[in-house]
């Protein structure tokens, strides 16, 4: 597994259970703890990477997700208000195995 297919893995895994998920469509302000698709893909720590450092969101796994998800911009993507917790999970789902056929 390569470290994109990983990165990616981390961020699904962090909105994995819908209480953990965060759409701002649905909740207004965003609570602490809560991932929406774009911060569950900045959160995630792989190799010493610190989710506290400046991302680079051009990177494979941020371009990876945009592909899955046919969209430029994740955030509105992810709080369009018709979007379901399924709908991003299947996005990082289909992000992770082109990214797994990228190799």
């Amino acid at each position: 597994m390569n470290s994109t297919v990983q990165w990616l893995v981390a961020a699904r895994k962090l909105i994995e259970r819908p209480e953990n998920w965060f759409s701002f469509s649905y909740h207004g302000q965003r609570p602490e703890k809560l991932f929406c698709a774009f911060t569950a893909l900045r959160s995630a720590r792989l190799d010493g990477f610190d989710a506290y450092d400046l991302i680079d969101t051009t990177s494979a796994p941020f371009q990876y997700f945009r592909l899955a998800a046919g969209c430029e911009d994740i955030i509105a993507w992810n709080d369009a208000p018709e979007r379901t917790h399924a709908e991003v999970l299947a996005a990082f789902d289909r992000a992770i195995t082109l990214a797994e056929s990228a190799r």
